[in-house]
């Protein structure tokens, strides 16, 4: 497993000092960026257009617990997913508020096994997940569905490239809650998420933000 270590320098939304896999040079600089130069003001405005509370969250990938501990600032509670082994350790380090809740797994259309694609041991986000070939690390996936939430004000995926694999496992979640969804590669679930009637409302130059017609 690679190596985490404490970067106290580290601050983001007000928040100083975290757990960080060492060989990591990219990830927290990039999604510190993200969030306070577009995503928070992004995220706020739209709340506040469709009159969603800031209540639950269920959010992919966890990474390194960043977005998960930044989201629960402002929301009454984050249900986070990360498969690699490596993130969500320090993903678990970082993030012990009680109202966060923390699952070792991917988001998927179906319960299976899947196997994880390093990249880059530089920026751990990019990390990616694949159905499992034979004789490779496997890790499971499961189905926002089938947790049944209650209530679900926003859905966040950021899980390279298996977006729309996510989509389709919260389908009934999402027809039911209808949350705010963000999601990376908007273009590739722009017309699947039309089906479910939902336009895309703004786009970030990663991220799209998705809301019922």
């Amino acid at each position: 497993m690679a190596h985490v270590a404490y970067f106290p320098e580290h601050e983001v939304d007000g928040i100083k000092g975290w757990y960080w896999i060492e060989t990591d040079r990219q990830t927290f600089g990039f999604i510190k960026q993200d969030w306070e130069q577009t995503h928070k003001e992004m995220l706020f405005r739209y709340m506040k257009q469709f009159n969603k509370p800031f209540g639950v969250v269920v959010q992919a990938g966890g990474n390194l617990g960043m977005y998960p501990k930044i989201l629960s600032k402002y929301f009454g509670a984050v249900y986070t997913f990360e498969p690699d082994p490596a993130n969500f350790y320090a993903l678990s380090i970082n993030c012990n508020e009680q109202h966060i809740f923390k699952m070792q797994a991917a988001l998927d259309e179906t319960n299976r096994f899947v196997q994880i694609i390093h990249r880059t041991q530089e920026n751990v986000g990019m990390h990616q997940v694949k159905p499992v070939e034979p004789n490779q690390l496997a890790v499971p996936s499961v189905m926002v569905d089938q947790f049944n939430f209650p209530q679900v004000d926003l859905l966040w995926l950021d899980i390279e490239g298996f977006e729309m694999h996510a989509l389709m496992g919260a389908v009934e979640t999402i027809k039911r809650c209808r949350p705010l969804v963000v999601c990376e590669n908007p273009q590739a679930v722009e017309d699947f998420m039309k089906t479910l009637d939902y336009k895309m409302y703004d786009q970030s130059h990663m991220d799209g933000f998705f809301y019922l017609e």
